[in-house]
C-alpha cells in the first residue's frame, strides 16, 4: 500500500482555517493529503488550543504526519510539541512567526482594546519568546522581507521583516533550516513559491537557497 503523507496546517490570528485553504490546495498537488486545524486564536489559551490539537492529529489516520504552521499557528504548534509527541510525525514548517517574541504583539497591546484583540493569544511564547524547538523533527523555517500589510499601521522595523515578523523574530536555535523570501505575511500563503519549497523540505529536510 503506497504510504501517502498527510499534512496539518495551522493557522494565525484573528483568522480561521480558511485562510490556510489555498496553500492547502497547493500542497494537495504534490500528492498530499491535507488537514487544516482551525482554533480560536484569541478567546482560548495555548494551553487549551494545544490541547484541542492534540485530539484534532489523534483523530488523523496516516503513517507520516507533517506540519505546516503560519504566524501564531507556529507558536501554538510549539507549545503543542511541549506537552505532545508521536513517532508518526515527519517534518515541520513554520512560516512568518515570530518564535523569539513579536515586537508588534508588545506594540498593540499599548493601543486601546489592545489586549483585547490579542486575548490570550499572549500566553505561551507571543511576547517573550522562551520556545523550543522539537529535538526529534525537522524543523524548517520561512521568513519574509517584503514590508507590507496590516502590521505597518503598528509602526515599522529597522531591520528586515514582511510587514508583520521581523526575519530575526522567526529564528530559533535548533532548527535544520531557515529561508528568507521576498514576501509578506501574508502573501506566503498566496505563493507560488513557498509551496514548492515547503514540498522540498519534506521530502529531503532542506530548502532550496539559491545562490
Amino acid at each position: 500500500m503506497q504510504n501517502i503523507q498527510s499534512i496539518v496546517l495551522i493557522h494565525g490570528v484573528w483568522v480561521s482555517g480558511w485562510a490556510m485553504s489555498r496553500l492547502a490546495k497547493k500542497l494537495r498537488a504534490y500528492g498530499y493529503r491535507t488537514y487544516i486545524f482551525s482554533y480560536p486564536s484569541v478567546k482560548k489559551s495555548m494551553v487549551e488550543n494545544a490541547e484541542a490539537l492534540a485530539k484534532f492529529v489523534d483523530a488523523i489516520d496516516a503513517e507520516t504526519l507533517h506540519f505546516i504552521a503560519h504566524s501564531l499557528g507556529g507558536t501554538l504548534l510549539l507549545n503543542y510539541f511541549e506537552g505532545y509527541d508521536s513517532r508518526r510525525y515527519g517534518r515541520v514548517v513554520i512560516l512568518g512567526s515570530p518564535l523569539n517574541g513579536s515586537l508588534k504583539a508588545k506594540r498593540l497591546l499599548k493601543w486601546p482594546f489592545g489586549n483585547k484583540s490579542l486575548g490570550k493569544s499572549i500566553e505561551g511564547g507571543l511576547l517573550d519568546g522562551g520556545l523550543c524547538c522539537p529535538a526529534k523533527h525537522d524543523v524548517g523555517v520561512i521568513a519574509g522581507d517584503q514590508p507590507l500589510g496590516l502590521g505597518l499601521f503598528l509602526g515599522r522595523f529597522r531591520e528586515p521583516n514582511d510587514g508583520t515578523v521581523a526575519v530575526s523574530e522567526t529564528r530559533l536555535p535548533g532548527i535544520s533550516d531557515h529561508l528568507v523570501l521576498h514576501t509578506s505575511h501574508t502573501g506566503m500563503l498566496l505563493s507560488n513559491i513557498v509551496p514548492a519549497q515547503i514540498h522540498g523540505f519534506l521530502q529531503q529536510g532542506k530548502f532550496r537557497h539559491s545562490n
